[in-house]
């Protein structure tokens, strides 16, 4: 079912992004060739209607045979996204958002096939978070993160007993990532790639990293923790325009490079280091937690000291 919540959030996609003429329009494509709001509302037509209202009219009008039409509304306006409609190439604003959103009430919009079908079950793991499409650019805040000194820990443990250690720890970050709404990207033993988007990602994605640096002591406390001796962690990250691709192995970015970069030559162990790109989207009092300042490859870069 299409709630309420998620329908006043689509009205406020349709309002955003088209209007009112456009609206009646998609009416037409979808209901009724001689679907009109003017006369659906009652509306006297020397009054202006909003987006916002004709938005709700053609939800209201379409969703009335228990949400099977309102969903074929949200598939059809989804599908418009970066196509020519009405002489105008579409570009959504704040669908991301609202993909995002649908996900969370049981649906998701599946790109391949230009359908809306139900979400997975765990769609914390999606690495799309439901909402992403290949070959399209978002704004992102990407972490490379990796264990201090793996090498040595393989040799004097076993290959054995460190894989144990990979699949606690990487179901740890799984934890603590859902409360910042991240994901795992890639993942390779003993490191790997952890992405943020959507509003507020770069203060979110450094939360999360000074989180997991503080809370590793913790991890490392559990009775279920395999080995007898601690480890160290290095994080490093960037943000900026990434290019998205499903196969998030294939993704290639300068805004990846450079933080696996930041992270392998500049960040000390145990520290969280940021490019200037983060440090200058976070609120002031978070940029305090990075006292120590540099350049690395010709841009500025910031760390913490060591959090234990």
């Amino acid at each position: 079912m299409i709630n309420d919540v998620l329908k006043n959030e689509f009205v406020e996609l349709l309002a955003t992004n088209f209007k009112p003429e456009e609206i009646n329009e998609i009416g037409r494509f979808l209901v009724d060739k001689k679907y009109d709001h003017y006369i659906l509302s009652g509306t006297e037509r020397h009054i202006t209607i909003s987006s916002r209202k004709a938005a709700l009219i053609l939800c209201d009008t379409i969703g009335s045979d228990r949400n099977g039409g309102l969903l074929r509304l949200i598939q059809f306006v989804t599908g418009l996204d970066g196509k020519l409609f009405l002489n105008r190439t579409v570009e959504l604003q704040r669908l991301e958002s609202f993909l995002t959103s649908m996900t969370r009430y049981g649906y998701q919009y599946d790109y391949k096939t230009g359908k809306i079908v139900p979400a997975s079950k765990d769609t914390a793991r999606l690495k799309n978070w439901g909402a992403l499409r290949d070959d399209k650019t978002y704004d992102c805040t990407v972490m490379s993160i990796d264990i201090v000194r793996n090498s040595e820990l393989v040799r004097t443990h076993g290959q054995k007993l460190m894989e144990k250690l990979y699949f606690k720890f990487t179901s740890f970050l799984d934890h603590l990532m859902e409360h910042y709404d991240g994901r795992i990207w890639n993942w390779a033993g003993d490191g790997g790639l952890l992405a943020l988007t959507f509003k507020g990602h770069e203060t979110r994605a450094v939360l999360c990293a000074l989180d997991i640096q503080r809370s590793l002591i913790v991890f490392q406390l559990s009775p279920e923790y395999p080995l007898p001796e601690d480890f160290a962690l290095r994080i490093g990250l960037d943000s900026g325009k990434v290019k998205f691709n499903m196969d998030t192995g294939k993704i290639v970015s300068d805004v990846i490079n450079y933080a696996a970069h930041l992270e392998k030559q500049w960040a000390k162990p145990g520290c969280v280091a940021i490019s200037d790109t983060v440090f200058e989207a976070l609120p002031p009092k978070l940029r305090t937690a990075f006292p120590q300042k540099d350049t690395f490859e010709g841009r500025t870069c910031y760390s913490t000291v060591v959090i234990y």
